[in-house]
């Protein structure tokens, strides 16, 4: 639990010192802190990122669920691409399926990650809709079962930028 409250404080402070910044200033300044924060919180929990072989079953099961999730209010700048694409899902997948997951289950740490998700919606970024926290719950559970499945982050971060990579183009207009 400590990794989830150390992960929000460190977001809300740094959305905190950019607050004034253009949205594509604040994605690649949040982004960039948390990506260094779970890279720390790998090393030291020992999370294992090893490449391994695993079924993208699960991957192509949600990609439809996912292509359905928001609506975005703000234009995704191209310079946005490597936070949203890369460093998020990174930071994300250490959170919710290296920390979370072992912590409290597949399915509470999905339920995390989906309201987690809803601060896209405080900030401005996308409107709420019932939709799209139905998705990420379900991705979560996807997510969770690859890395269980796999005994390692790098199938659940590979899906997750993927999803991620795919609906930055989807947006963008």
């Amino acid at each position: 639990m400590i990794c989830l409250f150390s992960y929000v404080s460190i977001m809300l402070v740094a959305a905190f010192l950019f607050r004034r910044s253009k949205p594509a200033v604040q994605i690649n300044a949040i982004s960039s802190v948390l990506f260094a924060y779970s890279v720390i919180i790998a090393h030291f929990k020992g999370f294992s990122l090893k490449v391994v072989p695993f079924n993208p079953v699960l991957f192509f099961l949600i990609l439809p669920l996912l292509f359905q999730e928001s609506e975005v209010d703000l234009p995704i700048a191209p310079s946005t691409f490597i936070p949203i694409a890369l460093l998020l899902p990174f930071s994300e997948e250490v959170l919710f399926r290296g920390c979370l997951l072992r912590d409290l289950g597949l399915l509470w740490s999905s339920l995390i990650f989906s309201l987690l998700h809803l601060l896209n919606v405080l900030s401005g970024f996308e409107k709420f809709k019932l939709y799209p926290l139905i998705a990420r719950f379900l991705a979560g559970v996807a997510f969770g079962i690859m890395t269980l499945q796999s005994g390692s982050l790098f199938p659940s971060i590979l899906s997750h930028a993927l999803v991620n990579a795919l609906a930055f183009f989807s947006y963008r207009r």
